[in-house]
């Protein structure tokens, strides 16, 4: 067989052909958004067998087989705890000494039974209604953490608060206290990842 140019090129349109049905398949096989799917679409097929590999290590999702295996499982541990702080307030008050009343009861039952709210005891909740009181207790709370922080905002920006929380959350990582921190992407919509590198 002599290989000149017609044969190579029918070779390399096959080869083509086949990495394209292995895109759309790949790509197509799991619910993703249309960027995403595009997205891996263009290196599937623009970086032809290379792409696959690159799918491999970043590509892959949780199945939705093992989502709700995961879920499934989260809900039996979760119903198992409900049912024995339901029984546990039947039993006996689990109450502390200061909200020992009917009502009391009455509200932990509810919340049990309708949003499965378990009963958390030793909370320390502070209410602002100053958003630079907030952030001032918040930042004195960073700068004095020892082992590690957990942030959540809503809306996490580049500006003058969002770069003096930064700082300070820069200065604990420093300190070798473990800080992690998570934001709401639409919430804060033009924070680059690359802001928290």
């Amino acid at each position: 067989m002599v290989w000149d140019w017609n044969i190579i090129r029918k070779i390399i349109e096959i080869l083509w052909l086949i990495d394209i049905l292995l895109a759309g398949w790949t790509v197509f096989r799991s619910h993703r958004d249309i960027a995403s799917t595009w997205a891996w679409l263009l290196v599937l097929i623009g970086i032809p067998y290379i792409g696959f590999l690159i799918y491999l290590f970043l590509g892959r999702q949780i199945s939705h087989d093992d989502i709700f295996a995961i879920q499934n499982e989260q809900k039996k541990i979760q119903d198992q705890y409900l049912t024995k702080q339901q029984e546990m307030l039947k039993q006996y008050d689990m109450l502390p000494e200061k909200e020992k009343s009917e009502r009391a009861r009455m509200l932990t039952t509810l919340n049990l039974n309708t949003d499965s709210a378990f009963i958390t005891f030793d909370n320390n909740v502070k209410i602002f209604i100053d958003g630079t009181k907030l952030f001032k207790d918040i930042i004195a709370k960073i700068n004095n953490a020892k082992e590690s922080i957990n942030v959540e905002f809503y809306t996490f920006y580049s500006d003058d608060l969002g770069n003096h929380v930064l700082k300070a959350l820069e200065d604990a990582a420093r300190r070798g206290v473990k800080v992690r921190v998570i934001y709401d992407a639409s919430g804060s919509l033009g924070t680059k990842p690359s802001y928290f590198d």
